[in-house]
Formats: C-alpha cells, sequence, structure tokens
C-alpha cells in the first residue's frame, strides 16, 4: 500500500500555495469586475468603526468591574490579616499574665 503513494503529494504537503502553482498550470480565474468604490463602502466602514469602539468600550467597563471586585477581595485579605495579628496577639499576652501569675505564686 505504502508504494501506492505519490512522492511528489508528500513534497507538496508543505510547500507554500505559491511554490505548489509554480510547477503548474495555474487555475483559471473567472473575470472579475471590481466593484466600483461607493458611498456605502465608507459608511461601512465607519460603522464597523464604531461597532468596534463599542465593544472596546464594553471590554473595558468589564475590565473595570473585574478591576473593582479584585480591590475588594484585597481589601478583605488585608483586614483579615490586621485580625489574624489580633488573633496572635491574645494567646500571647494571655501566655505573658501566666507567667507573671506562676511567678507571683512560686514567690509566696
Amino acid at each position: 500500500m505504502a508504494d501506492n503513494i505519490d512522492s511528489s503529494d508528500h513534497e507538496d504537503l508543505f510547500a507554500s500555495p505559491s511554490e505548489r502553482t509554480a510547477g503548474r498550470a495555474p487555475h483559471q480565474q473567472p473575470d472579475r469586475t471590481k466593484t466600483p468604490t461607493n458611498q456605502n463602502s465608507r459608511y461601512d466602514a465607519e460603522e464597523a468603526q464604531e461597532a468596534r469602539e463599542a465593544a472596546l468600550r464594553r471590554e473595558l467597563e468589564g475590565v473595570r468591574n473585574i478591576n473593582e471586585v479584585i480591590e475588594g477581595v484585597i481589601g478583605t485579605l488585608e483586614r483579615a490579616n490586621g485580625n489574624m495579628g489580633v488573633c496572635l496577639r491574645g494567646p500571647q499576652n494571655m501566655d505573658l499574665v501566666l507567667m507573671a501569675t506562676l511567678d507571683c505564686v512560686q514567690d509566696s
């Protein structure tokens, strides 16, 4: 079965279209007349530009909303960090009070 594979097909697999047509007769394209440039194409381009800008504005608004959410999460994490510091100081202070109490009891 492998003998039936044409080696030129394998070589053409990675060739660019311009390289492929260089060795073969190019395909005949039907005659196409150019469409005249008119006002509609200019308006279409302006509408496309406006639509693109509107999409970019919506995307920017979405990014701003996500940014606000992230800032809120960061603020919450900073408050939680402060609360953890308070929680850490409680047992440390309790340890100091307990040590002082034991010292007083041992001295008496």
